[in-house]
């Protein structure tokens, strides 16, 4: 239930909405604009091997083969624009969420065993260091 209401809260913010929608329509409106140019570059690569449109005094000095690679690098791109549309969410689980019956952590006797023993232990040091600092000032006092 958690994980529903997370997804339909991110997914029905207005901000997220908007931003969703106006990247649907750049896609869109990129995949039209490369149709277009895949629909001229497939013209132009027939035009290229139709003898019967060239006139003879016509020179064309192109090389083939950039019209075929332009061609592929285009539909690819489509490719991956559609994808990118078809996967454009607000939210996209991956793997649902876990769910515990009782907490994994703090555990209380744990916590305050284990901050007991730290307690103790700076204790003994704290006493161990004033104690010293006065057996050290002792000793300059008797030796000076």
């Amino acid at each position: 239930k958690i994980e529903e209401g997370i997804i339909y809260y991110l997914s029905n913010n207005t901000y997220v909405k908007k931003r969703i929608e106006l990247k649907n329509q750049q896609y869109k409106q990129f995949i039209s604009k490369l149709d277009t140019e895949i629909s001229q570059i497939d013209s132009l690569k027939k035009g290229l091997y139709n003898a019967e449109a060239l006139r003879k005094e016509t020179l064309i000095m192109m090389n083939p083969g950039d019209t075929y690679t332009a061609l592929v690098r285009l539909y690819e791109q489509r490719q991956t624009l559609e994808e990118k549309l078809l996967f454009n969410q607000a939210v996209e689980v991956v793997e649902e969420f876990d769910t515990h019956k009782r907490p994994v952590s703090p555990r209380p006797v744990f916590s305050v065993g284990v901050g007991g023993i730290l307690g103790l232990i700076l204790g003994l040091a704290l006493a161990f260091g004033r104690e010293f600092n006065t057996y050290l000032k002792d000793y300059e006092r008797a030796n000076s």
